[in-house]
């Protein structure tokens, strides 16, 4: 992209400099995207809302959704089927953890990326004991608080990215 889409402007003693663009956009032009260098879902919302332990894409439909909610709690008991709005298909195929923890993702890319580089110093898939220290950790963890999980991600991307740059 050209550097020259942006200059700096000084805009008052209060708010100093401002960062403005040289371009006019239209309405809904993207003028920034950027992918957040870690992120997790919250330890309570995981049970609540399938989604890609990577990217954070809900996985499935809005009825798998529903149907997993419902599993959860009494009103599938009942029975009953709501009726839910059309939805487009979302029924590619999910992608499981190669260490086999229970981790799940929306494709074939974001499971081998969080593996490379993150994951793979994290999986407790293969790990046969409970008594293993990684088991004991994240058990910890999501028993007093998930900012540990957080920690332990950032990290592992630090020494993964320093062992295979």
């Amino acid at each position: 992209k050209k550097q020259d889409t942006c200059e700096v402007k000084y805009i008052d003693e209060v708010r100093g400099n401002g960062m403005f663009s040289k371009n006019a956009f239209k309405k809904d032009d993207v003028i920034f995207t950027e992918s957040p260098f870690m992120k997790i879902q919250a330890a309570y919302n995981r049970q609540e809302a399938l989604t890609c332990s990577h990217c954070c894409k809900f996985l499935g439909t809005i009825t798998d959704q529903v149907d997993h909610l419902f599993d959860l709690t009494a009103v599938k008991k009942t029975k009953k089927k709501l009726p839910l709005p059309k939805q487009e298909a979302n029924n590619l195929p999910l992608f499981d953890c190669v260490g086999a923890c229970g981790e799940r993702y929306c494709s074939e890319s974001c499971s081998s990326s969080a593996f490379s580089e993150y994951h793979k110093l994290l999986c407790v898939g293969l790990i046969s004991s409970i008594e293993h220290p990684l088991y004991k950790f994240k058990q910890y963890a999501l028993e007093e608080s998930e900012i540990f999980l957080l920690a332990a991600t950032f990290i592992s991307r630090l020494i993964c990215k320093w062992i295979d740059p």
